[in-house]
């Protein structure tokens, strides 16, 4: 995720994922993958599956518009993968209740 700048944008569907370019307001595919179920991410202590998943970028990483609000759900940069009953989910930024599985744990 922190390879990718404000000219990229990864399109997620149930099925699909997709790499894409984006110059004045132009997309262009540049990988477009099978991969199901990573529709999904975890913010506010909750999972949200959906249809559609678009991941922007801009200077400070990777964010999703939240769906009927005007904000912006950061993602962490790394270890940003929870996979949930079948689902790969992206984690937000600055979670505090992460899922049990995600809490580093010393052995």
């Amino acid at each position: 995720m922190t390879e990718f700048s404000n000219e990229y944008l990864l399109s997620i569907s149930k099925k699909d994922l997709k790499i894409e370019a984006v110059n004045d307001g132009n997309k262009i595919t540049l990988v477009n993958g099978d991969i199901e179920n990573a529709a999904c991410y975890y913010y506010g202590g909750k999972f949200f599956l959906t249809d559609f998943l678009p991941i922007n970028f801009d200077a400070n990483g990777a964010y999703i518009k939240e769906i009927g609000a005007n904000k912006n759900i950061r993602l962490l940069s790394k270890d940003n993968l929870f996979k949930k009953t079948g689902n790969l989910c992206f984690i937000a930024e600055n979670e505090v209740n992460l899922p049990e599985k995600c809490v580093n744990r010393k052995v």
